[in-house]
């Protein structure tokens, strides 16, 4: 699997888990990730209207970690989870902070 050029930061997520990549050249594209992290902490903030005791299907996933994503981006205030700490300790929170969040 090719993908072009250095992206500084490349974020993958599941219901369990968050998979962060970080300064990652298309040579190093089967590497490992450089920090993964528990997300069920996160998606607890956004989904209390939600029955948790079944898996979230696609669009509804993508709808909480939208949230999340335009959260992270526009409130310095937000208190971390300790899973969003371990991700802002690769820079990633402090990296969208300021930018837009869309869905595609």
């Amino acid at each position: 699997m090719e993908c072009p050029g250095t992206h500084p930061i490349f974020l993958l997520t599941s219901e369990d888990h968050l998979f962060l990549w970080k300064n990652r050249a298309e040579s190093s594209i089967d590497s490992l990730p450089d920090l993964e992290v528990d997300m069920q902490p996160i998606l607890t903030r956004y989904s209390e209207n939600i029955d948790r005791s079944k898996r979230l299907r696609g669009r509804e996933l993508e709808l909480l970690v939208q949230q999340w994503l335009i959260d992270l981006s526009g409130d310095s205030r937000l208190a971390l989870s300790d899973s969003e700490k371990k991700i802002e300790s690769l820079g990633f929170i402090s990296a969208v902070r300021g930018s837009s969040v869309s869905a595609e």
